[in-house]
This record gives C-alpha cells, structure tokens and sequence, in this order.
C-alpha cells in the first residue's frame, strides 16, 4: 500500500464521519423541533382548560 492509498483511505474515513455527524444533527434538529411542536401545543391545550 503506497502513501497515496493511505491518504485516500483517511480522506475516506473523514468524507464518511462528516456525513454521519451532518445526519446524526439534522435528525436532532429535527426531533428537537417535533418535541418543542409537541411541547407547545400541549401546553396550549393546557392553558385552554
């Protein structure tokens, strides 16, 4: 295995990682943004009552 490959596979590694961190925080935002929905609406129906 040359240097190239070596770094082609670390560049891999990184390319990957990237993507899951990107993933793993959009799908954060977007149960954060379900859970606040959720939140608010409930706590008007609270205030209804």
């Amino acid at each position: 295995m040359g240097m190239g490959d070596e770094r082609k596979v670390k560049w891999q590694i990184l390319e990957e990682r990237e993507r899951m961190e990107k993933c793993f925080q959009e799908g954060f935002q977007s149960d954060l943004y379900t859970l606040f929905k959720v939140s608010g609406s409930f706590f008007t129906f609270l205030k209804q009552n």
